[in-house]
This record gives C-alpha cells, sequence and structure tokens, in this order.
C-alpha cells in the first residue's frame, strides 16, 4: 500500500510514519545538495526548500513556509500561543495538515508548536539534522521524528 493509500485510508498514526518515512528517504537521496553548505542557516533554509518541493512536486499537496498557528496547549508553556513552524502543508480532504519544524537542536518551543497541532488533530513531523543532541527530550509519539545526519561543511585544515 503506498503512502497515499494509507493516509487516504485514514490508519492515522500509521499513515503518518508512512509519510515521516517517505520524507526521510526523499531527503536521504537529496544529501548532495547540503554537502558544500558551510553554516546552520544555509543548511535550513536548503531542507526547507527540499520539504516544499517534497510536498508540492512528490505528493501534489500545497505547502506554505512560515505557517502561522495558534496551538492552545503546550508542554512546557501553558496557556494559548501563537507560533510559526517551519512548513504548513495542506492536504486533500479528509487528511488533516501536515505540520514540519526543521531544526538542527533540540528546541523545547518547536516541539511545544509541534504538540499543539497534533492536539488540533494535525500531522506533525520533526526535522532534526546535525549532531543528536539532549536525548533527554521525550518526544510524544503523536511527533513523528525525522533525523538527517546532516553537518555544515568546513574547509580542510592544511599543514603547516
Amino acid at each position: 500500500m503506498s503512502v497515499a493509500d494509507a493516509t487516504m485510508k485514514g490508519m492515522g498514526m500509521e499513515a503518518t510514519k508512512a509519510v515521516a518515512a517517505e520524507l526521510n528517504g526523499y531527503l536521504v537521496q537529496q544529501k548532495r545538495h547540503l554537502r558544500w553548505l558551510r553554516n546552520r542557516s544555509m543548511i535550513t533554509d536548503e531542507l526547507t526548500k527540499l520539504v516544499v518541493a517534497w510536498a508540492r512536486d512528490h505528493q501534489g499537496w500545497r505547502a506554505k513556509t512560515e505557517q502561522e498557528i495558534l496551538f492552545k496547549k503546550g508542554v512546557h508553556h501553558p496557556g494559548e500561543w501563537w507560533g510559526y513552524v517551519d512548513v504548513g502543508i495542506e492536504r486533500p480532504k479528509p487528511l488533516p495538515p501536515l505540520m514540519i519544524e526543521i531544526d538542527s537542536a533540540n528546541k523545547r518551543w518547536s516541539l511545544d508548536k509541534l504538540v499543539g497541532a497534533t492536539d488540533q488533530g494535525w500531522d506533525a513531523i520533526w526535522l532534526r539534522w546535525g549532531a543528536p543532541q539532549n536525548p533527554q527530550l521525550l518526544i510524544p509519539e503523536p511527533v513523528q521524528l525525522v533525523y538527517l545526519d546532516v553537518k555544515p561543511w568546513k574547509k580542510p585544515r592544511t599543514p603547516r
């Protein structure tokens, strides 16, 4: 069963895991575009472009960067908050929107936004890249983690 078929049949968490796995596979294939980027900002910008391209070109979904969301429940920031996720994806009904955060570090605020999105019935993926950090930060099951081992390029040192 394809990701689209599984998602359309409303398989919930399993469908979101399948979407996360497909995104991960696409990004792994595209890693060559990232190897010469020199800093975190450049890598995050390129990953954002790749996620949007994956959503639009490979899934036929509408994607928007810096999608504003209001979420009512935060794990670490209780109350009602406005925030932005890096990519918001509109999918055909009955599929819920898909929110994707892209980070090189474990940020509690990012996790809070994604948990808030899942509380509204939306799907959420946290795209983490770089060195693994903060293993104590538990990611609740509705939020799917995609990890990409990418680091900024550093010019090799030449011996003196």
